[in-house]
């Protein structure tokens, strides 16, 4: 199996280019990254099997690639094919089920071409924010900052209206640093949801015209003025990166 590589790219440089900074050779598909401490990341990858993710493993490693040694930090992730949150616990090797409640789960049906549960995860504050695809949710509970457990009940912060599916669904997301949150949502759009509930849709995104399809996940630059958008195939384009302006 050749394996998939992760890479990186420079949204300053004249010609930005992607660099491999870690390859995954056991993996057919990485599913998500999250920063494990000062110049780590985490990334959970696995074989695909439709929209399951068999024999799924975290790798830790450093930007050069290089895979560390287990250590003592506990990561969650999003199994969204079952409806859970899953602890990672890499001092000890372990994995176990962090959350279930029914916000997360998906749908059971088989011919549902779209049964993803609970997708994109954030910690903010004493929070774990969360969209669920099939749902068409993004919501938030409270959370033990220690164990990932589940503390407070679940608040539904904006409701898609349903049904769900490939043109009409969330995806991952991102905060900025007033708290606003931007969340990806299929076909073409990337939605802002400000801490008082106001929902809008960024400019330069939610018309046939724009250039973002199919958007997947997306991150705030440093200085807090682009959003940089990652986009999956779909009839009408290739995936790829783009950036927003979102702030003067």
């Amino acid at each position: 199996m050749p394996g998939i590589t992760l890479t990186k790219i420079n949204p300053k440089a004249a010609s930005p280019a992607l660099t491999v900074v870690a390859t995954f050779p056991d993996a057919e598909r990485v599913t998500g990254i999250a920063p494990a401490g000062p110049g780590k990341f985490a990334a959970v990858g696995g074989n695909e099997n439709g929209w399951v993710l068999d024999d799924p493993y975290l790798n830790i490693f450093k930007l050069d690639g290089t895979i560390l040694p287990a250590k003592a930090h506990i990561l969650l992730s999003a199994d969204s094919t079952n409806g859970r949150i899953v602890r990672w616990n890499t001092q000890t090797r372990t994995v176990s089920t962090a959350v279930t409640d029914a916000a997360l789960n998906g749908d059971s049906d088989p011919t549902n071409p779209l049964p993803l549960g609970v997708n994109g995860l954030k910690i903010r504050g004493q929070y774990l924010y969360f969209t669920n695809t099939f749902q068409g949710t993004f919501g938030r509970f409270q959370i033990d900052l220690h164990t990932g457990a589940k503390t407070g009940p679940v608040e539904i912060l904006v409701q898609l209206t349903l049904p769900t599916g490939f043109t009409n669904a969330f995806d991952d997301f991102t905060f900025d640093s007033a708290g606003n949150a931007y969340v990806t949502q299929h076909f073409n759009s990337v939605i802002k949801v400000t801490p008082a509930g106001v929902v809008s849709v960024v400019p330069g995104t939610g018309t046939f015209e724009s250039p973002i399809k199919t958007p997947t996940s997306v991150s705030v630059s440093g200085d807090q003025k682009w959003l940089y958008v990652t986009t999956g195939m779909s009839d009408y384009s290739s995936g790829g990166i783009y950036k927003i302006r979102i702030a003067a």
